[in-house]
């Protein structure tokens, strides 16, 4: 549903975000990088896109090293 949203507006960055979580629980940490970097495009001020994103490149950092 937040794909769809995403691609209906594509300036939308709460349906960014909301997608990245998403993306998140299932472990696609590609996607959610990906998604929740738009999101943090949009609206650079917001701390909680940002720190989302930190998040997420560090849970891939992680699994990357586990998986090695």
């Amino acid at each position: 549903r937040f794909e769809r949203a995403v691609l209906l507006d594509a300036e939308n960055a709460t349906a960014h975000y909301c997608a990245a979580t998403i993306y998140l629980k299932q472990r696609d940490f590609r996607k959610a990088a990906f998604t929740v970097s738009r999101a943090v495009e949009l609206e650079p001020s917001n701390k909680e896109y940002s720190g989302l994103l930190s998040y997420i490149q560090q849970q891939a950092r992680s699994t990357t090293a586990k998986e090695e």
